[in-house]
């Protein structure tokens, strides 16, 4: 039996199995498989579980405890870019959600400074970023000067 929280597809070895809430176990042989979860809020979660023989084994997961929630507010707007991976634009209208370990950050605007920055997991479960980009165009010079 395999419980999630918010629901899930659940892939066993790679293969789509069920989607939780399940209304009874699943039928399978004994042994150790690769379960992978996969939810569109969430980046899919992957490890593997073992079976025994003759038992009903529970496996409880809940994503919040998986993965720690990126909240960001970017002035004026900004591209963003996790591990190189394009999360949309801001304001998102969905909350970025990642593995809990250090990440690539990256705000784009093509009429401001690129921001980078290295996210560095604090054992937090949400993790806020307010960036201001900086203006790209050249200074201009004041009368006289």
């Amino acid at each position: 039996m395999i419980k999630t929280w918010p629901w899930c597809r659940i892939y066993l070895n790679y293969q789509f199995f069920e989607m939780t809430p399940m209304a009874a176990p699943l039928a399978i042989e004994p042994g150790k498989y690769l379960i992978s979860l996969k939810n569109p809020l969430y980046p899919t979660w992957s490890d593997s579980i073992t079976v025994e023989a003759n038992r009903t084994s529970t496996f409880t997961f809940k994503l919040d405890s998986i993965f720690y929630r990126l909240d960001l507010q970017v002035v004026p707007w900004g591209e963003v870019y996790v591990d190189g991976e394009f999360m949309g634009i801001t304001p998102l209208s969905t909350p970025i959600y990642l593995s809990r370990e250090n990440h690539s950050i990256k705000i784009k605007n093509r009429y401001f400074q690129t921001w980078e920055d290295t996210l560095c997991w604090n054992g937090e479960d949400l993790v806020k970023k307010n960036i201001v980009l900086n203006d790209n165009s050249p200074k201009r010079k004041r009368d006289g000067e």
